[in-house]
């Protein structure tokens, strides 16, 4: 897996690519690892974030509604 993303959903489904660490990350199925964000986004209207891998999107993937990212 590699090639990950991370998005931020907005009530008007505008969406907002947000840089993350490591970028360059590569696992392999069943590996955990912990990813860092230090982007600002406005909480007001955020309705979730996505982080998947683009060579697996469909498997490969997590959603965190609004109401679970404590400062929201």
């Amino acid at each position: 897996l590699g090639s990950f993303k991370l998005e931020a959903v907005f009530g008007n489904n505008s969406i907002e690519e947000l840089a993350f660490t490591p970028a360059l990350a590569e696992m392999e199925p069943g590996d955990e690892a912990i990813f860092s964000n230090s982007s600002y986004v406005t909480c007001s209207d955020l309705d979730r974030l996505i982080f998947r891998s683009n060579t697996c999107p469909s498997d490969a993937r997590d959603e965190i509604g609004s109401e679970d990212i404590s400062g929201c």
